[in-house]
């Protein structure tokens, strides 16, 4: 866990020590909604109509590498699990919810944008992901009652480190806003049962709007000088004038 741990501070420390002059780098900070299910496949049949709805939010930085090209590295604090309901004989109507939080490492996603104007453009990505499960909560409704406790994930078999792969389709408005949808499709079977007769798969679709810190908070740069410098520098000029 110690080195989990590390690997995230490293990450958030390489992520916030570049500035929009360092190869038209840019940090973004996002959140939205997420819709999660796992794949449940059990002694072949499978499950997967099991939506839970919850939230991501986390901190993305976008570089440019050529004309409409880019790459993106984030950390991302994500809900996922899903929401069952089935009938037991003996209990009658059942809900089970799972709900695991985590934090998802995208350590490079490849972008392209397609131009719509001078201010506006749709961009697609794709890339690895991390996920790397913190802790939950795992709940039973019914007409007993309602019962929940801790994610023991050593007991439930369960493994913390997950990986698997992104899609996500977007729309940029001045290199200051972005929304899009993702979709995370998990490949890795998070399972620790060795009777091969169950798999879990984490997938989840993400909505997402993001806002340019860069932007905000950093001089913009116009032929090598800083816009709000230059107005400064005009209006001074004008004063003395």
């Amino acid at each position: 866990m110690k080195k989990i741990q590390g690997c995230i501070l490293v990450l958030i420390v390489l992520m916030t020590s570049f500035t929009p002059a360092q190869a038209q780098a840019n940090l973004w900070f996002g959140g939205g909604a997420n819709f999660a299910n796992m794949r449940i496949k059990y002694a072949g049949e499978v499950q997967n109509d099991n939506i839970r709805a919850g939230f991501n939010m986390g901190l993305y930085l976008s570089q440019s590498i050529g004309k409409n090209r880019g790459i993106e590295t984030a950390l991302v604090y994500d809900t996922k699990g899903y929401t069952s309901k089935y009938n037991d004989e003996v209990n009658g109507n059942i809900t089970e919810r799972f709900k695991p939080h985590y934090v998802d490492i995208y350590p490079v996603s490849f972008q392209y944008f397609y131009p719509l104007d001078e201010k506006q453009r749709i961009y697609g990505k794709t890339g690895p992901m991390i996920g790397i499960g913190l802790y939950g909560k795992r709940s039973l409704s019914g007409n007993d009652g309602y019962y929940e406790e801790e994610i023991d994930w050593a007991e439930l078999k369960i493994e913390r480190v997950d990986w698997g792969w992104n899609f996500s389709l977007g729309y940029e408005f001045n290199k200051a806003l972005q929304s899009e949808i993702g979709y995370d499709m998990g490949i890795k079977n998070i399972t620790d049962d060795t009777s091969e007769y169950l798999t879990l798969r984490n997938h989840c679709i993400k909505i997402t709007a993001k806002i340019s810190l860069s932007y905000l908070f950093a001089p913009v740069m116009e032929d090598g000088k800083f816009i709000k410098q230059k107005k400064k520098a005009k209006a001074k000029k004008k004063n003395d004038e």
